[in-house]
């Protein structure tokens, strides 16, 4: 049997078109993995050396809870390299999970999950919403549906 995965993308849209674009992404297994310092540590400085990495790319709000993150990228209009959302993406899931695992002294498991979810930010309203929901999102840990132990309890 062939498992085909369903893909979350919006058909035909252009994932390398300058705009800002909403990202989150799961720890496999939604394990808490992030909830140690060390490990959100190491999270945080991949995201920060990106715009390094890939000229033309700016970041936005970015929180790192303890099984996923959100995170705002900028994709600015260059004509000397194009860069992709899911170029982008690809280096910081590699990258970031290979320095997690370090951290936490294993190798050969799956840091995040194999998805991501990803979408165009169109309107500054819209800006402007996401950017507060990400600095919220620890206060609202409690009531996350991401939160483990609020599955447990409901």
């Amino acid at each position: 049997m062939i498992h085909h995965r369903r893909s979350i993308r919006i058909p035909g849209y252009d994932y390398a078109v300058a705009g800002y674009y909403y990202v989150t992404m799961c720890t496999a297994e939604r394990e808490l993995t992030l909830e140690f310092a060390n490990v959100r540590d190491a999270v945080y400085e991949v995201w920060n050396g990106l715009p390094k990495r890939f000229p033309g790319l700016d970041i936005d709000e970015f929180v790192v809870m303890p099984n996923h993150v959100h995170g705002i990228i900028i994709l600015q209009p260059d004509a000397r390299r194009l860069v992709a959302l899911a170029d982008v993406m690809r280096a910081f899931k590699s990258i970031s999970a290979i320095a997690g695992n370090r951290v936490l002294g294993r190798s050969g498991r799956p840091f995040w999950q194999r998805n991501l979810y990803e979408r165009d930010i169109r309107r500054d309203r819209e800006l402007d919403a996401v950017r507060e929901y990400i600095r919220s999102n620890p206060l609202n840990w409690d009531v996350d549906p991401e939160n483990p132990a609020r599955r447990r309890t409901a």
